[in-house]
């Protein structure tokens, strides 16, 4: 069971209100995810057949500049190991797939590094949908994804658990807010108080911002033996598109209903993107760890 902050937020994760995924023919439509990315690394992937130019295309000349101009966001949310555990609430459209894969992803490398029982991850959506129509297509992905989950090492609850509906008090629950993409990062950041915009900007970090090189080096997703950060299978998949995917700024939803070599393609350079986030997430919290903290006493 997962502890919660016991402050202005007292229900534990599975106290709350249950919601339904959004109608099946959403989660049929591909849909675009932004890549920062040069054109001739476009072409390289296109070449190699490592994504789907459909499913995740670049971002046009404009607005590679306009991002240029207003800077990245790179600021990374403090934590707090004051009380031993850390809680990380992963946030996309839907609260069926990518934060899912986030959060099924996290734990995997958490409980390899040793913080199985002090990482905690969860998960919700902006747009949650009640109606029967959702309850349809949640059935549909969460069948679709036990495979997928058993690929990967990820308990297949990951992906059954009815998706849950952000809050806005979701802010201040957790240690750690996570969005899967700019879009949802600014969804948030509308809901709030523009007299705390700014405090909360701080706060809710996009996935890729884990997944910079002075963050997350080479030498550490390549690293094996007693130190390796990340399970061997997991480390020799990321070596091979390490640079492109640290150009990676929204992480795109692929469809799982596409079974082309594209959409297969696609789904797995989702899973790299996620997979390398989550790595330099959990490196982040590790590094967070104050070396003076008592010992943590039970009693």
């Amino acid at each position: 069971m997962q502890l919660q902050r016991a402050s202005c937020c007292t229900r534990l994760p599975h106290q709350r209100r249950q919601h339904l995924p959004p109608h099946l023919h959403e989660i049929l439509q591909p849909q675009r995810g932004v890549l920062a990315c040069s054109a001739k690394d476009a072409d390289a992937m296109a070449a190699a057949g490592s994504i789907d130019l459909q499913l995740g295309q670049p971002e046009p000349r404009q607005l590679q500049q306009q991002h240029a101009q207003q800077g990245c966001h790179t600021k990374l949310a403090d934590v707090d190991w004051s009380r031993y555990h850390l809680q990380v609430l992963f946030i996309d459209r839907h609260d069926q797939l990518r934060a899912r894969l986030a959060a099924g992803l996290f734990e995997k490398v958490a409980e390899w590094n040793g913080y199985g029982r002090a990482l905690y991850p969860w998960t919700c959506g902006t747009h949650v949908d009640d109606s029967v129509a959702g309850r349809t297509a949640h059935m549909w992905l969460s069948s679709s994804l036990i495979g997928q989950a058993a690929v990967l090492g990820i308990e297949p609850k990951v992906f059954m658990r009815s998706p849950e509906a952000f809050e806005l008090r979701d802010l201040d629950c957790y240690d750690v807010v996570i969005a899967l993409d700019s879009a949802t990062r600014e969804e948030l950041l509308a809901q709030v108080d523009p007299q705390c915009q700014q405090y909360y900007r701080d706060q809710i970090n996009l996935l890729s911002d884990y997944a910079q090189q002075q963050l997350l080096t080479d030498a550490e997703v390549q690293r094996t033996g007693g130190l390796a950060l990340l399970p061997r299978g997991m480390s020799r998949q990321l070596q091979q598109h390490l640079g492109l995917l640290r150009g990676v700024v929204d992480v795109a939803r692929p469809s799982l209903a596409d079974g082309s070599p594209q959409g297969v393609a696609a789904w797995n350079w989702t899973v790299l993107v996620v997979m390398l986030g989550c790595a330099g997430l959990v490196r982040y919290l590790i590094d967070a760890y104050p070396s003076d903290l008592p010992e943590y006493d039970p009693l």
